[in-house]
């Protein structure tokens, strides 16, 4: 294979010349490419082992090392396009680049999937785009720990999302971040806190764009009242392109209920009643249970009072789109006798449950939500 060769001056036997290249090292069809910084030109040479001509530079050169056969041939000369750090060569081929030191570059390529595994070919910007974008994750994140701090403001733990907003990338924050609820807050798009309403936190992409880093603050997250949207494409929940990563709930003065979280888990500081104790016959019974709209599961708290009745009684409840009996909670046995407990409860899409009761009578049910897991791409 053909090698190609640099050089700072044409002749001279010096280092850096041309002519100072052993022809013990070069073959038919070597190519050269010559840097004169002081005249600002550019010489493009090949090397011809047969040509015993006369030299006359810079049309022919003779290495100093040869005396018989073997030239360097100009091809082309670039003028007034090169300084001591650059050059600009209007069109050349070259069969191989050789630098002062590493490997032999023979090819600039557009495959996008680096098949070659070669240390010769080098990839395009277009393929080196294609080819990290195929790695990244889709959907993929480290959920962070959320920390109540009071009833405006949480703090955000180290975490990464895989975020498919105006650029495909993987943000991150490697240390704590305290965010501001309200558009006073870290973020003048957020809404401003009402009274008992989810508001869902979301990685703002268009905040993302304007700081220009994978590396998000304060500033690059929203809260407003907004629910997400499942995405298929993105594998996580959306609202246009910002992606949403936690919803938090508030009371009747518009504060923040407290809260705490681990992995999938976020547990409210006090229950929030959504079934007052009242009677429950067995005929099933429609509850909407307080959780984010991208939740399928809620922690939920049982009271089961007898109120009186001789005859045990059983609770059940089921997820809204099931038919079947569901599964048994509660139990009483005797007159007066109560049974309270906490329990995981699947919900449909719109966070309902059904309940029942298996005796019909004057006995009491209340249900509570004490809170609610994460689900899947959130």
């Amino acid at each position: 294979m053909a090698k190609f060769f640099g050089a700072t001056k044409l002749i001279g036997g010096t280092a850096g010349a041309l002519d100072d290249l052993l022809h013990t090292e070069l073959t038919d069809g070597d190519g050269a490419l010559v840097l004169d910084a002081v005249n600002n030109k550019a010489y493009k040479y090949t090397y011809e082992s047969s040509n015993s001509t006369a030299e006359s530079s810079p049309d022919i050169i003779k290495p100093d090392s040869n005396t018989g056969d073997g030239r360097w041939v100009l091809l082309d000369v670039y003028g007034d396009d090169i300084n001591a750090n650059s050059a600009t060569l209007d069109a050349a081929t070259i069969s191989a680049l050789t630098l002062a030191s590493g490997a032999s570059v023979v090819e600039f390529s557009t495959d996008d999937t680096l098949a070659g595994d070669s240390d010769t070919v080098v990839p395009t910007e277009q393929a080196v785009k294609a080819y990290t974008d195929a790695l990244i994750p889709v959907g993929y994140f480290s959920r962070p720990v959320f920390v109540y701090s009071d009833t405006d403001t949480i703090t955000i733990k180290a975490g990464m999302y895989h975020h498919s907003g105006t650029k495909e990338q993987m943000v991150y924050w490697a240390s704590d971040i305290t965010f501001d609820f309200g558009s006073g807050g870290s973020n003048s798009g957020s809404t401003d806190l009402a009274n008992t309403d989810w508001f869902y936190l979301y990685i703002d992409d268009s905040a993302v764009v304007t700081a220009g880093t994978r590396v998000l603050t304060a500033s690059e997250f929203i809260a407003v009242t907004t629910a997400p949207t499942w995405s298929d494409t993105k594998l996580g929940w959306y609202n246009g392109n910002d992606r949403c990563i936690a919803a938090f709930y508030t009371n009747g003065s518009a504060e923040l209920v407290e809260f705490a979280t681990y992995g999938d888990t976020f547990v409210y500081g006090s229950v929030i009643q959504d079934r007052a104790n009242a009677d429950l016959d067995e005929v099933w019974e429609e509850v909407t249970l307080t959780i984010p709209f991208f939740s399928r599961k809620a922690i939920v708290e049982y009271q089961l009072d007898d109120n009186g009745e001789a005859s045990g009684a059983r609770l059940r409840m089921r997820p809204k789109q099931l038919t079947e009996d569901g599964m048994r909670y509660g139990y009483t046995v005797i007159a007066n006798d109560n049974a309270l407990g906490v329990t995981s409860v699947l919900t449909n899409a719109n966070q309902k449950i059904e309940i029942v009761l298996t005796t019909t009578g004057a006995q009491l049910v209340r249900l509570a939500t004490g809170g609610y897991y994460f689900g899947m791409g959130i």
